[in-house]
């Protein structure tokens, strides 16, 4: 079974296998030996069978261990090559492209933490608590709630970019679009485009409509003249002109 053949031998003639008894006989020296020593024996067997398993046998001319595991083990003089793995994670990081990352977050950092609820937005502000990994934290987003994230899916508010301005900007606009006046009551606020100036409806009740006072005495604004690229001209060219002529349409 298991292309396993078992050959036995005649009964108290120990010669018949060999291979048994000088195994015993090799570990009784060891054992002897560090018993004459005073040795721990079980730290002596233990260095005797490493040493044996790495190397060749007589009969197979492989280790032991190479043969089970399929490579050598691991032992002090494997510890003074060089290693191979540092200097590949080097050339690694050297090539890696992408953006840089802000490994510097600390606990209390104010960030804007991806928010992936249905009806939240898409960026929410949040502290840091704690860092959990390498390139990981955990972000405290009010009501008790933590959530784990990646440095990816955070961004600090020191860092003005793309995303924060535009939260930004639309919650500056909500507050420009209603005022308060003396009595806390809400008026409507309309901005004209003569320099800026704005009026605002204190009656306290709501406006018919929403209108843009113009300037008396302002000029037509025409618009600006499409001259379409020539023929050898690229399809980066063909799109902005293409784009520039619906705006001019609307």
């Amino acid at each position: 079974m298991n292309c396993i053949k078992h050959v036995t031998t005649a009964p108290y003639r120990p010669q018949g296998n060999g291979a048994a008894e000088n195994a015993v006989k090799t570990i009784k020296k060891v054992i002897k030996r560090a018993v004459h020593e005073g040795k721990n024996v079980t730290q002596a067997i233990n260095i005797f069978l490493f040493k044996y398993r790495n190397c060749e046998h007589a009969s197979t001319g492989v280790p032991p261990a190479v043969a089970l595991l399929g490579r050598r083990l691991r032992g002090r003089l494997d510890a003074m090559r060089p290693d191979v793995r540092c200097a590949a994670q080097q050339r690694q990081a050297a090539a890696a492209g992408g953006t840089h990352r802000d490994h510097d977050l600390q606990p209390g950092d104010p960030v804007l933490n991806r928010d992936y609820t249905a009806r939240g937005e898409k960026w929410a502000e949040g502290k840091v608590v704690c860092k959990t990994g390498p390139v990981s934290c955990k972000v405290n987003i009010g009501k008790g709630i933590e959530l784990r994230r990646h440095l990816d899916q955070v961004i600090p508010i020191k860092n003005k970019n793309r995303y924060s301005l535009t939260r930004t900007s639309q919650t500056s606009r909500e507050e420009e679009s209603q005022g308060e006046d003396r009595n806390g009551n809400k008026t409507d606020v309309v901005c004209s485009d003569d320099e800026g100036a704005c009026f605002e409806d204190a009656s306290g009740g709501p406006t018919a409509s929403r209108t843009r006072a113009s300037a008396p005495f302002s000029e037509p604004i025409q618009s600006p003249t499409l001259t379409p690229p020539g023929p050898d001209a690229s399809s980066r060219a063909l799109r902005a002109f293409n784009r520039n002529k619906r705006n001019a349409k609307i």
